[in-house]
């Protein structure tokens, strides 16, 4: 990320600050800001101090103990925001000015013991972490053990309790993490109550949802400045097809609904190690991943760039009424026009579609019901085999990416396993559809098949015409079939 990128990324960031502060009726300068530099080097951390940022999370004692004599000079605070190993727990006593993560007692006396050695002159400040949902992380004591823990902690002389810290769940909606984050504040304030002190710090929310963390009376948050990696599942779509070089555009998903930057990858996909995934998933169970890619030249836009208005120039979206499907996740390659589109500034697009773009977004308007329907409706579809819909970790087997092309559905026949590609006509000529349907089954064939799976298309048309009837006879694999609809108005008994 350049140094003007980064100013521009912590000047939005503090706008939105201000923002939420202003709406929770707060100063802005009552919210600290907290960079998570673990990862990054002691450079990255000197450009982030020069703009400003003063506070610092690592996740790891040995991490920061490799980087520490290149910025210890500077006076910014450093917190250890990870999960702290006991063997670890003297040297970070030394080395932090705060641990954000604390969840255990005999870790808690750890510290004090290493405070209190000689040369330490100030006490250690500390914040329990708080499980807040159980089935989401491991870490964090549970509630109801909130407040012996807390009582035990005060009892120690070279710790200074100042509060709370939590890291939610991540959910699409940063409304509905709004409930963890009222509840921290809650066990705060009865935590105050019962240990008769003041408890100021609410360290909670993160770049996703750190505006509802603030309205709900967050006093730290943590944002992630820098990051250079992009975490990917083990069947993501296309994984295997990344390689250096390639440019790529982020999709924020619900409800933002737009294209937020564009990077370039350092290099193919790989798996990583246990700590690895650890370290990128920032102690979030959400961001951990099984494989990732390293990225360069990261370029996060102060001005998002929605996707609607987009639509009659993307030509890889062809059912534009469902054009939400094309991004469920994985990676999608797009025509170099449609990239273009997408990254360049508003003031570089064209400002009017043409005639046949803004036709290809209705002419086929059944065809797009059609889709929306048969996915509502599966169970209760006959095509002549019983299928499945061919599930990965980010997608559910609808506008599933190949390559630059998305199949409509792709399926497992459940008596076979073989893949079946099922592809609606949208109104193409019957021969583009058979060699379109047999370029899918090729992909699929080529990307997804294991040994001894083959791969079978259905094209499912209004009406089967002597040329799709020819086309898709000399294909074995192919088969055609015919929809109807049928309006039937049945009176209303009683009127």
């Amino acid at each position: 990320m350049s140094e003007d990128t980064l100013r521009a990324r912590v000047s939005a960031i503090r706008e939105r600050i201000a923002a939420a502060a202003q709406r929770s009726g707060r100063p802005a300068g009552d919210i600290t800001l907290i960079a998570v530099s673990k990862t990054h080097p002691a450079s990255a951390i000197r450009e982030a101090l020069a703009l400003g940022v003063t506070h610092f999370g690592e996740n790891r004692v040995q991490e920061w103990e490799g980087k520490r004599a290149g910025v210890h000079d500077l006076g910014g605070n450093w917190h250890l925001i990870g999960h702290l190993q006991s063997n670890k727990a003297a040297r970070a006593a030394r080395l932090f000015h705060s641990v954000d993560s604390l969840d255990d007692f005999a870790l808690a006396q750890k510290l004090d013991r290493a405070r209190a050695e000689p040369g330490e002159t100030q006490k250690l400040r500390v914040l329990i972490e708080v499980r807040v949902a159980p089935e989401e992380s491991k870490s964090g004591v549970a509630p109801e053990h909130l407040p012996a823990l807390a009582e035990k902690i005060q009892s120690l002389e070279h710790l200074d309790l100042c509060g709370l810290m939590c890291i939610p769940p991540f959910l699409d909606d940063p409304e509905n993490v709004r409930p963890y984050f009222s509840n921290l504040r809650e066990l705060n304030l009865r935590l105050e109550q019962s240990l008769r002190k003041k408890l100021p710090i609410l360290s909670m929310g993160m770049s996703h949802d750190f505006e509802v963390a603030i309205e709900e009376g967050a006093t730290e948050i943590r944002m992630r400045t820098q990051d250079r990696f992009w975490g990917l599942g083990e069947r993501t779509p296309n994984r295997k097809n990344l390689g250096a070089g390639d440019s790529i555009a982020f999709y924020l998903g619900n409800p933002v609904r737009a294209f937020v930057g564009m990077a370039v990858l350092a290099g193919p996909s790989y798996q990583l190690s246990r700590q690895e995934s650890e370290d990128v998933s920032h102690g979030n169970e959400f961001y951990r991943s099984p494989y990732g890619v390293r990225l360069e030249n990261v370029d996060l836009w102060q001005e998002r760039r929605a996707v609607e208005p987009l639509l009659p120039y993307l030509k890889f979206i062809e059912n534009k009424k469902s054009w939400g499907t094309y991004f469920q996740g994985g990676i999608r390659r797009v025509p170099e026009q449609d990239f273009r589109v997408i990254t360049a500034p508003s003031e570089l697009r064209m400002p009017v579609a043409s005639t046949e773009a803004l036709e290809s977004g209705s002419e086929f308007a059944l065809e797009a019901h059609l889709e929306d329907f048969m996915d509502k409706n599966w169970d209760l579809i006959d095509f002549g085999r019983s299928l499945t819909r061919y599930r990965t970790e980010e997608q559910d087997g609808r506008q599933f990416p190949a390559g630059e092309w998305s199949i409509d559905f792709l399926c497992l026949d459940n008596e076979t396993r073989d893949f079946v590609v099922v592809e609606l006509k949208r109104g193409k000529s019957s021969d583009s559809v058979v060699g379109q349907i047999l370029r899918y089954m090729t992909w699929v064939r080529e990307n997804l098949a294991g040994p001894g799976q083959s791969a079978h298309g259905i094209i499912i048309a209004a009406e089967a015409d002597e040329a799709m009837r020819y086309a898709a006879r000399a294909v074995p694999n192919i088969s055609v079939r015919e929809y109807r609809i049928d309006f039937k108005l049945r009176p209303v008994q009683g009127k």
